[in-house]
């Protein structure tokens, strides 16, 4: 039903509020029924417990993720260059949403949900990655003396270490200036001379709100 959707999403955007402020740990399914202004009993009928809650958060993002890699790869009339400049822009900003807090609390209470969002990282982004690669090699731009599987193996690498708050904070920078000198070196490094005139990290993109689908 449309009302218990608009609940869901209602729900969803505010835990996910108190869970980046405070961590996962902190916050409480009191504070977080509280700070809706909406009781415990509603908040229980549609998420039983806090770790259903940051599963359904979670699961959420990773079909927001799918979608829009699934919709760039699919677009006939963008080029190879801009699909390679969105897709890490795009997670550049969806691990901007995230806190060092939130992060270390899914690595340390939730050892089983994080492990799911890494191999969500090997399988789903590394086939993303992957057929935008082999398009660019296709069309030239990408260099033929770096093996593919290597270039990927790069990518998630970069991938997983921005995701590790302890690797975040030996670096004096912000996570954004962090994310676009890696992908300046990273992809600038794998692109043909002719590629490298057309690309740019620095393209905005449009972030999706984070929705229950899927719970």
């Amino acid at each position: 039903m449309p009302e218990d959707f608009e609940i869901r999403t209602r729900i969803v955007k505010a835990a996910l509020e108190l869970f980046v402020k405070f961590g996962y740990s902190k916050v409480t399914m009191d504070e977080i029924a509280e700070n809706l202004g909406m009781s415990k009993k509603t908040l229980y009928q549609y998420f039983p417990s806090k770790q259903e809650l940051i599963q359904g958060i979670i699961q959420s993002a990773m079909h927001e993720c799918d979608t829009f890699c699934d919709r760039i790869i699919g677009d006939q009339t963008m080029r190879f260059e801009d699909k390679l400049r969105q897709m890490p822009t795009y997670f550049l900003r969806v691990n901007g949403n995230l806190s060092r807090e939130l992060v270390a609390d899914l690595r340390k209470h939730l050892p089983d949900m994080w492990q799911q969002i890494h191999e969500w990282r090997h399988t789903r982004i590394a086939a993303q990655f992957g057929l935008v690669l082999r398009e660019g090699i296709s069309k030239g731009s990408i260099r033929n003396d770096i093996d593919e599987k290597l270039i990927i193996m790069m990518y998630l690498g970069i991938i997983e270490n921005m995701m590790n708050p302890q690797v975040i904070m030996q670096l004096s920078q912000s996570a954004p200036q962090i994310f676009e000198s890696i992908w300046k070196v990273f992809f600038e490094g794998i692109l043909t001379a002719d590629a490298r005139k057309t690309f740019s990290v620095s393209a905005t993109v449009a972030l999706p709100t984070i929705t229950p689908q899927g719970v």
